[in-house]
């Protein structure tokens, strides 16, 4: 009996890392960088050693992003705004592709595509890329004003600057001066006056 429960034991433990691995789908989404533009987004579909019969994903597009266009494996619901795709045979093994238009003006904060995949027996959320309006910064060498509205820099004034350093040049002059000729005179030494008798 302990024979047969370590067989069945070890058999269990060979087999966890098969029935561990479930297949994955991923969304990639390229950068956004206006309003109104097509974007391309694709499914990749991770079998990770499963072999499914058939696979139905799908994906709950934000209201104000259009569906332009979808793969032949799928169908647009333009009522609740979502696609969905039935997969099996050699279209399980391909990224599966659809368009959205982004809307005219830029959302305030990026949206999220909610999608889902299933199988018969298994079940996931499809996982990566937000849709996100990325306005490029402009360049360091573009001039955001036209160059007709450029105001020319006039070269600095400098008659203020030179008055000052003249009018500061004669005072230290006019000091020296003073301080020299007080030298030259020397303190003045005045008479001993005579004591007045006392009557």
């Amino acid at each position: 009996m302990n024979k047969i429960f370590g067989i069945l034991l070890i058999g269990l433990l060979l087999a966890a890392p098969v029935f561990g691995q479930a297949l994955s789908v991923t969304r990639s989404i390229p950068a956004i960088t206006q309003v109104n533009q097509l974007v391309p987004v694709t499914l990749m579909i991770n079998l990770q050693n499963t072999d499914p019969s058939g696979l139905i994903l799908t994906e709950n597009i934000p209201a104000n992003w259009a569906i332009q266009s979808v793969d032949d494996s799928c169908t647009i619901n333009t009522e609740n705004h979502f696609i969905k795709c039935a997969l099996y045979g050699d279209s399980l093994k391909r990224p599966i592709q659809y368009t959205l238009k982004a809307p005219a003006t830029a959302p305030a904060q990026g949206q999220l595509i909610i999608g889902e995949w299933k199988t018969i027996t298994q079940s996931g959320s499809i996982t990566g890329g937000a849709l996100s309006i990325q306005t490029p910064l402009p360049s360091r060498d573009q001039n955001t004003v036209p160059p007709a509205q450029l105001t020319p820099i006039a070269a600095p004034d400098n008659t203020l600057l030179y008055v000052g350093v003249g009018a500061l040049a004669i005072i230290i002059l006019a000091l020296t001066w003073l301080l020299i000729n007080q030298k030259k005179s020397g303190p003045k030494i005045e008479p001993a006056k005579k004591p007045v008798p006392k009557k």
